[in-house]
């Protein structure tokens, strides 16, 4: 059997592509059971797209968003919650981050899963690809079998959260084609610390002003956080994280108050210096932040100013998780070989991209799975034309 497409990737772009397409000659390729990823973004908070303008909506993708221009033009936000209305899905904007309320990240991956069912479409879990070229068609190699096509959607994902099937495969097969692969990096990552954070795992902190210290910039945010064993994460630390660099020193805002306010709080007290901070920073960060826990009473003021300095300027060491532990995926294939209209290839006719495999990449907030969502919906919209017409 000769597929009129094989969509090698159950991501979301995958699956909507999939889900769009006209053809009953399709056949979805997935090395685990598919939309891994999705079932665990957000788990019950999950961030499906963001209520800015049109305009607005590139920044969040740095440089390269305007290629997303013509995918926007074609299936945006508005028609994205018509879809999800459509398959009972109920969201709720929350400061411009629009939310899925009435299902957990899981079980909307399930129902979308479903969808393939009942549309009947070929979804071979847990084959991997292994080999992809093309002759008079294209050919896809498994450990399975060998499966051929008159055209090839490459939806594999990036390199982050390779648990989830998302370990680099689809740049080999770009690579194969003739298509750059632009660096890769780590996207919306935790900071590892050299700081020991056990005693104080767990500890959030909400609303507090961030300064990301870089070589020849800084960058400002406030923002939520968590300590973690090996050094801190949150909604901030993803959010910073999206500035170039490795290593860099982050500077946590621990108090609001100035000097003098800080020192007339404490001389008020009585009792014990970390349990009067503990009135002001969750109580483990004191214990972890004050080594000479005296009497209010008896520290000098020379302490208190250090003390004081060392909660307004909590400074620590980091270095950006590894490309594996974030959530996207930073580069990609290099659009400059891509039509940004159709999403196919320059180099190789019948050949299609979407998602995370592009190099572009949205800040956190529902930028990433709007562009799954749209670049897949672009995708099977130009494979249909296609088709059609050969």
């Amino acid at each position: 059997m000769i597929y009129d497409c094989i969509i090698i990737g159950a991501g979301v772009s995958g699956v909507f592509a999939a889900l769009n397409l006209k053809s009953d000659k399709i056949l979805l390729l997935d090395k685990q059971r598919g939309l891994e990823k999705l079932a665990v973004t957000g788990r019950t908070r999950c961030n499906i797209t963001n209520s800015l303008s049109f305009n607005e909506f590139f920044e969040a993708y740095g440089k390269n968003g305007r290629f997303l221009q013509d995918a926007f033009r074609l299936f945006f936000r508005d028609q994205l919650l018509l879809f999800l209305k459509s398959i009972g899905i109920e969201t709720i904007n929350e400061n411009d981050r629009i939310r899925i309320i009435n299902a957990t990240s899981g079980q909307f991956s399930k129902l979308l899963l479903s969808l393939l069912r009942e549309k009947q479409i070929e979804f071979h879990q847990f084959e991997s690809a292994v080999d992809v070229r093309k002759n008079s068609f294209f050919e896809v190699k498994t450990g399975k079998s060998i499966y051929q096509s008159r055209t090839l959607l490459l939806t594999c994902g990036g390199l982050s959260y390779p648990k989830t099937g998302s370990t680099g495969d689809g740049y080999r097969f770009a690579r194969s084609f003739g298509h750059e692969i632009t660096e890769l990096s780590a996207y919306e990552s935790a900071f590892y610390s050299d700081c020991d954070f056990s005693h104080i795992e767990g500890v959030s902190l909400k609303n507090v002003k961030l300064m990301l210290k870089l070589e020849k910039a800084s960058k400002r945010i406030t923002g939520d956080l968590i300590f973690t064993h090996f050094g801190i994460s949150g909604p901030a630390i993803l959010k910073l994280s999206e500035a170039d660099f490795d290593r860099a020193m982050l500077v946590i805002e621990l108090i609001g108050m100035n000097e003098a306010e800080f020192i007339r709080f404490i001389r008020e007290k009585s009792g014990k210096l970390t349990n009067s901070v503990s009135a002001i920073i969750p109580k483990r960060l004191a214990q972890f932040i004050i080594t000479e826990n005296r009497s209010c009473k008896e520290i000098s003021n020379s302490s208190l100013r250090k003390l004081f300095s060392g909660l307004k300027h909590f400074t620590i060491n980091i270095k950006k998780c590894p490309v594996e532990q974030a959530f996207v995926t930073k580069g990609g294939v290099s659009l400059k070989n891509i039509n940004s209209k159709t999403l196919e290839s320059k180099l190789v006719g019948g050949l299609f991209f979407a998602g995370e495999m592009l190099d572009i990449q949205g800040s956190i907030g529902g930028f990433n799975l709007q562009a799954a969502f749209s670049t897949g919906y672009l995708a099977s919209h130009s494979l249909n034309k296609k088709l059609l017409n050969n």
